[in-house]
């Protein structure tokens, strides 16, 4: 995980140090207002992006699109007769990833050069001195913002050692208990009066169809790591290898997660990227929720900021509500509280996967 995190923070500042290039060259349009100018930032876009690191990770093209007097003509599209076009997208499954753990700051510059190349390569048309302004302020502002991110967060990978030898000592005295037969939390009751106060009905789990007879032979749910040492096929696993040195990193790998939305966004992407097939979605007990050994974290568990916790105020402090609303309407930061998790450790036996029968 060091090593993806390395090359991040390789992407990231390859970005971020073209940023004083780019305001050069905006000012100078926005000085000279010279359409011709604009060929300086094709320039700095084709040196960023077609060389590495970037191009292993970033699609790079300018194209041609016909302005609306000559979409018509059949004839080859220039610079006279067409307005040019960037994309820019991320496309290399490991910087998506990761560019997801991290707040997906990568992408949001991505955008930012699309919209910088937009301004510019239009000026001609609109002589909009202002909002070449305003670009000029926002990158200084994207520089400061991205600066003390990578210092927060080069501080919280090194604190990501210490938590995880801590979440190991509990696993150990939490199996200790169990050992002697003590099966719910010891303050079990006040979880109750949370579920019941924010209407949690199930916890959901989603996975493909094919894997629905090896979960009813092996009478429930186990975590990857378990299945993995104890020869335990999985037909369709949901999650890949990258999700997998994620989950090692935040010493998530023994546990089976559950949500607290119907549709989680995840459940998206592993079928898109056909992980899954024909997914099925496990109505759980919530009573999950209160035994000894079951943990919480308000997003996804492996973003690098994720705190897992198995403390009453902790739990007290999710947003339950927010799984109700529209994934796709909400911003950056509910997006994260809206695939807030609930890890139960190693296994969940069937009799707790409620609507089994009727799969």
């Amino acid at each position: 995980m060091h090593f993806l995190n390395e090359k991040y923070l390789s992407l990231l500042k390859s970005l971020i140090n073209e940023l004083e290039n780019a305001k050069r060259i905006l000012n100078n349009v926005k000085e000279s207002g010279k359409f011709s100018d604009s060929k300086e930032i094709i320039q700095l876009y084709e040196n960023l992006f077609s060389t590495t690191p970037l191009n292993e990770h970033v699609e790079f093209k300018i194209s041609f699109i016909g302005k609306s007097t000559h979409s018509l003509i059949k004839r080859e599209l220039s610079e006279d007769n067409a307005n040019r076009h960037l994309t820019l997208n991320l496309i290399s499954k490991e910087a998506i990833w990761i560019d997801q753990l991290y707040e997906n700051r990568i992408t949001d510059l991505l955008k930012f050069f699309k919209h910088l190349f937009s301004a510019i390569e239009n000026f001609s048309i609109y002589q909009n001195v202002r909002k070449l302004e305003k670009f000029g302020t926002l990158i200084d502002e994207i520089k400061r913002d991205i600066t003390s991110f990578v210092s927060v967060n080069i501080e919280s990978d090194k604190n990501q050692p210490v938590a995880l030898l801590e979440l190991q000592k509990k696993e150990s005295d939490e199996i200790e208990v169990r050992n002697k037969g003590v099966q719910l939390k010891s303050n079990w009751q006040l979880f109750v009066n949370v579920i019941l106060d924010n209407g949690i009905e199930f916890l959901y789990h989603f996975t493909d169809d094919s894997n629905l007879t090896s979960i009813k032979e092996k009478e429930g749910l186990y975590s990857w790591a378990f299945c993995e040492s104890n020869n335990i096929n999985i037909p369709m696993p949901g999650g890949d290898s990258l999700s997998r040195t994620l989950d090692k990193r935040k010493g998530a790998e023994n546990y089976v997660r559950f949500s607290f939305c119907k549709n989680h966004p995840m459940e998206y992407v592993a079928k898109r990227d056909r992980r899954i097939i024909n997914p099925v979605k496990l109505l759980c007990d919530t009573e999950l929720i209160y035994h000894i050994g079951t943990k919480f974290c308000n997003m996804n568990a492996t973003k690098n900021e994720a705190i897992i916790s198995d403390t009453l105020e902790y739990f007290q402090n999710i947003d339950f509500g927010i799984c109700d609303k529209n994934y796709l309407r909400l911003n950056q930061s509910e997006k994260s509280k809206y695939q807030s998790e609930v890890l139960v450790y190693e296994h969940v036996p069937i009799k707790y996967i409620l609507n089994i029968d009727e799969l």
